[in-house]
């Protein structure tokens, strides 16, 4: 999450306002993504992050519910 340019700028802007918007919006845009099972997700250049923090949250949730042999 501390990887994220949106998140470090608005931390850094106002330190005291860190909410739940802030730090849910990129686990809400996966769930869109997955819920709708997309090819393409049509974002700027400024949502690149957003979309590779996307795919390490869905990675993870796969890791986390596969099961063991």
């Amino acid at each position: 999450m501390t990887d994220l340019p949106t998140f470090k700028e608005k931390v850094r802007q106002q330190p005291e306002n860190i909410n739940y918007g802030l730090v849910g919006y990129p686990v809400l845009m996966t769930a869109d993504i997955v819920l709708y099972k997309t090819d393409v997700v049509p974002v700027g250049i400024d949502q690149a992050p957003h979309i590779e923090f996307a795919r390490e949250i869905v990675r993870s949730s796969i890791i986390a519910i596969r099961p063991r042999s």
